[in-house]
């Protein structure tokens, strides 16, 4: 057999599972953040913030009073 023959198969062979790993990798990351949010988010219990409470923007700050 020759080396490219060899070289080709190999390729052939690797590919596919690369690609089943990676996969696999994406979709256990997934699950994780997916669970680690709902955490946080039950973790939450600070109170609601209001409009009013936001800090002063840029075109907040440019008004001139009437």
């Amino acid at each position: 057999m020759e080396l490219e023959t060899l070289v080709s198969y190999l390729v052939a062979l690797a590919v596919p599972l690369w690609l089943v790993v990676e996969l696999m990798m994406h979709s256990r990351k997934r699950s994780h953040q997916h669970q680690s949010y709902r955490a946080s988010d039950r973790l939450h219990t600070g109170p609601a913030r209001r409009p009013s409470d936001a800090p002063a923007g840029r075109l907040a700050g440019s008004r001139k009073p009437a």
